[in-house]
């Protein structure tokens, strides 16, 4: 056999071999039918795998077969198809529960939520038959009751002849805690002659000084409307000023805790009544009586869709004019009937401010809408909807005093339950959290030991001086509408003590920095807290650590330790001239290491001083502190807080609300069971787990 040439590599094909496609030859350049439509698949046809296959090993020909083919052979095609494709089951299971969740969320939310709002509907619809729905009779008159007064439209913030940043603030049920209401109003910034004050009923009774609220509503030039417990008692005053006397209420000790009869119902000779009557001076009734059932302050632009408010004690009836209401209702209303929409002063029909917040919601145009704000209901407490505010939060009960405050443009807000402490400052009070990750800084324990009492706010902001910080000062800093500060504290220097250079614009000369500060303790929103400010000096630097981080990034020593301490001695000197704490932790620091004032030679930290082992115990890269640094901070703060205000120390301190297992300060009120806790009682922390920084000793 002769050896094959070259060309003999080459595959010819010839008339008994069959013809390859044109797309395998290596003569053709173009392809033909793409390959795939070769494959045929025939080994998985019905008549191959029916065929007699013989295998040669021990294992049958239904080893081969799917367990789903010799399960489901029986079920009917459509079946099978279905259950093959994994999709489509995932598919089933997907529309299955989103079917259950549809069906539950219709069940147990829109359902309900739409039954109510028909049979919402069908009551407004009642208002059509005007002769035989609630309020289409004539109101009696009543000699001896204002019904309804309109406020002198100078008085509502944003008028044309009102004075300027005027407010209107509208406080819940008082109760003779003449206390918690100056307290009230020292937290929202009240200025006398300036804003406007007005009670929204029940001035007196249950607290200890009901003479002292009237006379400071007097002096403050307030408002306010009648409640339940003026009325009864403006009545018991008629009984007993009265030449013909009714016959004497039921015999019953006046100094139980608890009577037998309910709040709405006492008869005019209750001895309750008539001792709060026999306490007051002829020119508290008289106050009294001038307050009127209904107050109708007006609309102030930009409130509620321009919605006109009206001051109440405890509702209205939707639908009904001013003018038409029963006054007694208005007193004492706490439900409503859906249908009759009669109102009732006891809990068995729907809560009477949702029927009234779904007529305003449909009554067009919007400024023909209402706000109406009450009190009264102390079991359901602070209850605020879009057309109705209940203030009443129980605070002769222990709760909260609560106050509406709406500002000559619309915007209002609720007085906050916490008062705050606030630490505004530079990257050091940024990370006084978390020390930067290293622990635990000034703020937070700062945070922990007020927990309850006070909140902490952190407004730190890395690379900050004075002059940025007046410039965001407005936004860092809420105002006194907004918010209450307590306690206030200023750290900034460590920035503005930078040395002037070209790479470096963080630096403020000595004497603008000065300025600044004065401007930072000087402005509205933090001399309009009336707060306890204090001042922090910047610490010390390290010059060698400091060096070592500027050269790294190309930069010459910003920061000397004689520069820094120019401006730790710049704060002293505001203090002093401004009558200010300072807390000085420059030379706490500082004299840890050894400096006193008449130290000679160079500053410790200094490239020139010999190296401090002790001022790297507290900077931990020459200018931010370490957790032992904080510790120290945290402390000297604390000594400040103990010699300048020591009762505002928070041993000191009341808890916003009772420990659980307080039982003298817990009761259960009410059909609700709602918990009213006692916040004027003073408690005590319990003493729980500790933490890297420690409080204070007893010394302080």
């Amino acid at each position: 056999m002769s050896s094959p040439t070259h060309e003999s590599r080459f595959y010819h094909p010839s008339d008994s071999q069959p013809t390859l496609p044109s797309y395998n030859s290596p003569h053709t350049g173009r392809q033909g039918r793409p390959l795939i439509d070769l494959v045929t698949n025939e080994w998985a046809c019905k008549s191959y795998r029916d065929s007699s296959f013989e295998s040669t090993d021990s294992y049958s020909h239904a080893y081969f077969m799917s367990e789903k083919d010799s399960f489901s052979s029986d079920l009917p095609t459509w079946i099978r198809q279905l259950s093959f494709p994994r999709r489509v089951q995932r598919y089933l299971l997907g529309y299955a529960v989103f079917l259950v969740a549809c069906w539950f969320t219709w069940l147990y939310y829109l359902e309900p939520a739409w039954a109510q709002e028909r049979l919402y509907d069908a009551s407004l619809a009642a208002l059509n038959d005007k002769e035989q729905s609630f309020g289409a009779n004539i109101r009696p008159e009543f000699t001896d009751m204002i019904h309804l007064k309109t406020l002198d439209a100078d008085l509502l913030p944003g008028s044309r002849s009102s004075i300027d940043d005027r407010r209107l603030i509208v406080v819940g049920d008082v109760h003779g805690c003449k206390d918690e209401l100056s307290k009230l109003l020292d937290k929202v910034g009240f200025v006398k002659g300036k804003d406007h004050l007005i009670l929204a009923g029940d001035m007196i009774a249950k607290g200890p000084d009901s003479r002292g609220v009237i006379d400071m509503a007097v002096d403050l030039g307030a408002d306010a409307v009648r409640g339940n417990w003026e009325d009864r008692t403006l009545l018991a005053y008629d009984s007993l000023v009265a030449k013909v006397h009714p016959l004497p209420g039921p015999q019953e000790d006046p100094n139980t805790r608890d009577d037998f009869l309910d709040e709405q119902s006492f008869s005019h000779g209750d001895y309750k009544d008539r001792a709060m009557a026999k306490e007051l001076d002829e020119k508290h009734i008289k106050w009294l009586q001038s307050c009127p059932v209904i107050l109708k302050v007006g609309a102030i632009s930009g409130f509620n869709g321009g919605s006109e408010i009206v001051v109440v004690h405890a509702g209205l009836v939707p639908g009904i004019d001013l003018d038409r209401q029963d006054p007694f209702l208005v007193m004492n209303m706490r439900s409503i009937d859906v249908m009759t929409r009669v109102p009732s002063e006891y809990r068995k029909g729907e809560p009477w401010e949702k029927l009234w917040n779904h007529y305003q919601s449909h009554t067009h145009p919007a400024s023909q809408r209402q706000t109406v704000i009450y009190g009264h209901d102390s079991k359901t407490g602070l209850n605020i909807h879009k057309y109705s505010k209940g203030l009443d939060s129980g605070c002769v009960k222990g709760g909260e005093l609560t106050a509406f405050v709406v500002d000559q443009t619309g915007k209002h807000k609720i007085a906050p339950l916490y008062d705050q402490i606030v630490l505004f400052g530079d990257s050091i009070t940024e990370f006084g959290e978390t020390c930067n990750g290293e622990g635990i800084g000034h703020v937070a324990a700062l945070r922990r030991a007020y927990i309850r009492r006070l909140d902490v706010v952190n407004r730190g902001f890395s690379g900050y001086n004075t002059d940025l910080a007046l410039r965001v000062m407005h936004k860092a800093i809420p105002s006194a509408s907004d918010a209450n500060i307590r306690i206030m504290g200023l750290f900034f220097g460590a920035n503005d003590s930078c040395l002037p250079t070209e790479v470096n614009n963080q630096c403020v000369p000595l004497p603008e920095f000065k300025c600044n500060m004065t401007k930072l303790l000087r402005h509205p929103n933090s001399s309009g807290h009336k707060a306890r400010m204090f001042l922090i000096t910047n610490p010390p630097v390290i010059e060698e650590m400091q060096y070592a981080i500027d050269k790294a990034k190309g930069y010459p020593l910003r920061r000397t330790a004689e520069n820094t301490k120019k401006y730790a001695d710049a704060i002293r000197d505001l203090g002093r001239e401004h009558s200010v704490p300072v807390v000085d932790l420059w030379s706490a620091i500082m004299l840890q290491a050894g400096w006193t004032p008449d130290l000679e030679g160079p500053l410790p930290g200094c490239m020139d001083a010999p190296r401090s082992d002790v001022l790297a115990k507290y900077l931990i890269d020459g200018l931010h502190l370490t957790p032992a640094g904080y510790q120290l901070l945290y402390n000297t703060i604390m000594r400040c807080i103990a010699l300048c205000w020591p009762d505002q120390l928070p041993e000191h301190l009341p808890f916003i609300l009772p420990h659980w297992d307080d039982g003298d300060a817990w009761k259960m009120r009410g059909e609700t069971g709602s918990i009213i806790n006692h916040r004027m009682r003073s408690a005590q922390p319990r003493r729980s787990g500790g933490s890297s920084i420690r409080p204070p000793s007893a010394s302080l």
